[in-house]
């Protein structure tokens, strides 16, 4: 059995799979304790580094969230018992709900849109990723053994 590995990924990775996922988790504090619920987002690219926008209903818990959160994407092969996750750590606050032209190049389109009135950004502090890697396996088998 070949043993597997953990793999920093680079921004730019972190940055690409962030972009390539439309569902993640995000992570805060209610009444002190850990609470965590996937959320539909979209990465927006600016000058100062990339923001994810969040769409959810007023007065939910996400809504009422604290400033510093987490939030989580990943993605896993249980075959090949690969995967990777990237973690972002930062700062949510509500955005003013933003013009119809604006709603295009922002809006996560969440899954259920009914009442999602409330737009949330995350902008992040730190940005960190890693992938669980495998060494390539050769064919456990050789063609002769079926001719």
């Amino acid at each position: 059995m070949i043993d597997a590995a953990l793999e920093a990924l680079t921004g730019t990775e972190c940055l690409h799979a962030l972009q390539s996922e439309v569902v993640g988790r995000i992570a805060f504090l209610v009444d002190g304790a850990p609470m965590l619920v996937p959320v539909n987002y979209r990465v927006v690219e600016t000058p100062r580094g990339p923001l994810l926008m969040i769409r959810t209903r007023p007065g939910t818990q996400l809504d009422q969230a604290p400033r510093p959160v987490a939030f989580e994407v990943g993605g896993e092969d249980p075959v090949r018992r690969v995967g990777w996750s990237v973690v972002v750590r930062g700062n949510l606050a509500h955005l003013e709900t933003p013009d119809r032209a604006a709603r295009r190049a922002l809006d996560p389109t969440p899954w259920i849109e009914h009442d999602r009135t409330s737009w949330l950004v995350l902008e992040p502090v730190v940005i960190t990723g890693r992938r669980l890697i495998r060494p390539e396996e050769g064919w456990g088998f050789h063609v002769r053994g079926y001719v």
